[in-house]
């Protein structure tokens, strides 16, 4: 399992933005968890976004791509980015 934290904040954004976690398996392709439930929009104060990636029998992923993904305009703030794996 991985996880992928960080605190977003928003001035004047048209849109929404997330935290999004792209992860490359040999042999299987990608996979992709994204922390809409809590996405920013308009202004915002620092809000805590989650997203968690379970490789399932998979130990290792080839690459881990960790984004902010921004639809729209506006400012976003990236703050205490985190990327940890966990055991079952």
């Amino acid at each position: 399992m991985l996880t992928y934290r960080g605190h977003l904040r928003a001035a004047n954004l048209k849109g929404r933005a997330y935290l999004e976690m792209r992860c490359s398996i040999p042999g299987k392709g990608e996979l992709v968890s994204r922390a809409l439930d809590a996405a920013v929009a308009g202004t915002s104060e620092w809000v805590t976004q989650v997203t968690r990636l379970s490789l399932g029998n998979e130990r290792r992923a080839q690459t881990v791509r960790l984004n902010v993904q921004i639809e729209g305009s506006g400012v976003v703030w990236v703050s205490n980015v985190l990327l940890a794996q966990a055991t079952r």
